[in-house]
Formats: C-alpha cells, structure tokens, sequence
C-alpha cells in the first residue's frame, strides 16, 4: 500500500487534471512521487453491429497526430449514467439509435498514471434517427461500416490501434457476430 504525504495540483483543465503526490511506499519503507492524470468523468464506448459490420469512426487525434478508427465513444459528462452517455455519443456519432445497450464490461486503459473508467456497451438493434443530433462542433468524424472479419485482420496488422476499439472487436468476434 501506498500512504499520501502531500497532494499538489498542479493543473485543472475541461477534461482532467493532473496531481502530483508525494507518498509513502509501505513495503519498501521508502518515499515516491506519483503524478497522476485526473479524468473528470471518464467515457464510454459502443460496440454497435449491423449486419456483420462494426460501426467504426474516423476521427483525427492531435494527441496523436492522426486520424483514428474507433469504436463510438465519448466522454461522460458530470454525474452523468454511463448508460445516458452511451445512446446519447451513439446518436451523435453514428446518427443511429437503439433501445437496447447490453453492459460488456468497464476498464482501466492507462492505470500507471490515469483513472480513467471506460465502460463498454454492445448493441445489435440499431435504427436510424430521423433527427439526430450532432456531436461536439469541434469534431470531424466519417462513419464506416466495417466488415467485422477486416477489422480483426486491421487488428492484427496494427492499422486499428484504439485500445477500447480493440477491446470492442475482439468482444465481437468471441461472440460470434
């Protein structure tokens, strides 16, 4: 266990902030530091399937410096349902709706220094939205419907490096879509 011996933050911003801790590290009987990503919320995702294909969009990633396929997916909103987050990023991501988002499971993608949770939904009940509404003004986003058996072989050659994106195919593919 680690025991906290001075909290600092030392940056607050729309989506995290960031800590620097000082702690104690019991087994070791020693001191550390621990800088850690606060997420103010966390996200979700959705594994949606139609017709043998994983809906997947392309969006670019500054953080990255490049345009990633991904699973639908968003950031919670304070004090916001994971389940209200996740037909709402569905709608105004992929313009589709559905009355049915089954749980998968919720993850930890970076825990060495981010708290972040990302709770995953799967549906295979999807209906165009008459209306939809559309996401943040600042995002560009293409919808692709991908056949599911290309997106494991992208997968595996490394042209789809999203982790939850990854975790939603292989969920997917287990499951025999």
């Amino acid at each position: 266990m680690e025991k906290q011996l001075k909290h600092t933050q030392i940056f607050h911003g729309k989506i995290f902030s960031v800590d620097h801790d000082e702690v104690f590290v019991e087994e070791k009987q020693m001191n550390a530091v621990r800088e850690i990503v606060r997420h103010h919320g966390g996200g979700v995702g959705i594994i949606a399937i139609d017709q043998g294909c994983i809906l997947l969009v392309r969006q670019f990633r500054y953080a990255v410096n490049e345009a990633l396929l991904e699973i639908p997916a968003g950031k919670l909103e304070p004090g916001e349902d994971p389940l209200t987050c996740g037909h709402r990023e569905l709608e105004e991501e992929t313009g589709m709706i559905t009355n049915h988002l089954q749980p998968v499971t919720t993850f930890l993608p970076t825990p060495g220094y981010c708290d972040e949770h990302i709770h995953l939904f799967y549906t295979d009940q999807l209906k165009t939205c008459a209306r939809p509404h559309h996401g943040d003004d600042d995002e560009v986003i293409q919808v692709i419907r991908y056949p599911l058996e290309q997106a494991m072989q992208d997968v595996q050659n490394g042209k789809i490096k999203d982790a939850k994106t990854i975790i939603g195919i292989y969920y997917a593919w287990i499951k025999g879509i």
